[in-house]
């Protein structure tokens, strides 16, 4: 009786335990599949991609861009204009308070670019605020970028007066730029850059990807537009990425919710300055057209 009562209680605490062991592992799981939902609803809220966009001021262009344009919303007050006119510019003071002046009156640079829109294959020059645009992904897998497009809505520039400063040297070569203002389609270009090369006017995208993500590090992209004289553009960038196996979606790069500024020199400026490097003179080639050799250039000409 003892030994039927023993094994009874013996069967009963295996069920027992087995029952709790079912318990627990269909209790795991269940932790295990909640952990993967949430995990699946975090990939879901991180975006694909991060971006951050900053503008190179003018002298921050003039330590590797020889010759570009500061382009000011406002003509300097004639006290300012005398005080310009009279800097020497081979004391290191007089150069201090040129950028003084300058910043004083929101000066921002723009690059010369050429690139080519004429079937004829004729150079067009545009002009350019130079920016970094740094994209990264928190995604733990791979975010692929294979396209940039620009899309912009431009209008006659507002800008009354620039300060063109001549190549001394040469200028670096641009990774990447977006022509703007007549192509249906202006997709990122591989730079023509100062040393031509096969590859210079082709598509960016048809050589090179971008890859965020995962265990890739961020990319920074030095980015140029190209706006027409007498113009300015507000625009943006649309990306075309693949990630987990999905193709083909979409994410709209900017500054940060704002647009992103791309103005070209005024054609008829009230006041058009040059920097002379050899005279170290500032001069206004509307007032004094005959102080600098650099005022009858073609593109500084109406």
């Amino acid at each position: 009786m003892w030994t039927a009562a023993a094994a009874t209680l013996t069967l009963i605490a295996s069920l027992i335990t087995t029952e709790v062991m079912n318990s627990n592992t269909s209790s795991k799981r269940r932790e295990l599949q909640a952990e993967e939902e949430a995990r699946k609803e975090i990939r879901a809220e991180t975006p694909p991609l991060t971006t951050n966009v900053r503008y190179l001021g003018p002298w921050e262009v003039w330590e590797s861009i020889d010759s570009f344009y500061v382009v000011f919303d406002e003509p300097f007050s004639e006290s300012d204009s005398n005080e310009l006119r009279g800097l020497d510019l081979h004391k290191e003071t007089a150069w201090d308070r040129f950028y003084e002046l300058a910043d004083s009156y929101g000066g921002r640079p723009a690059i010369e670019i050429d690139y080519n829109e004429d079937p004829n294959d004729t150079t067009e020059f545009g002009y350019s605020q130079p920016f970094y645009l740094d994209i990264s992904s928190e995604r733990d897998s791979q975010v692929q970028i294979v396209d940039m497009q620009a899309e912009e809505e431009c209008e006659k520039t507002s800008a009354k007066s620039f300060l063109y400063i001549p190549a001394d040297g040469s200028y670096s070569i641009k990774e990447v730029v977006f022509a703007l203002q007549g192509l249906d389609t202006p997709r990122a270009a591989i730079p023509e850059g100062a040393v031509k090369s096969e590859k210079g006017g082709d598509p960016y995208f048809r050589h090179e990807t971008i890859t965020v993500g995962g265990t890739e590090a961020p990319v920074t992209l030095n980015v140029n537009s190209a706006a027409r004289k007498d113009w300015r553009c507000e625009w943006r960038i649309h990306a075309t990425y693949n990630t987990e196996g999905k193709n083909s979606q979409s994410a709209m790069i900017d500054d940060g919710g704002q647009p992103l500024i791309t103005e070209g020199v005024p054609a008829s400026p009230i006041q058009k300055w040059v920097v002379g490097p050899r005279s170290a003179r500032i001069v206004n080639c509307i007032t004094h057209p005959h102080d600098s050799a650099y005022c009858q250039l073609p593109r500084l000409q109406p």
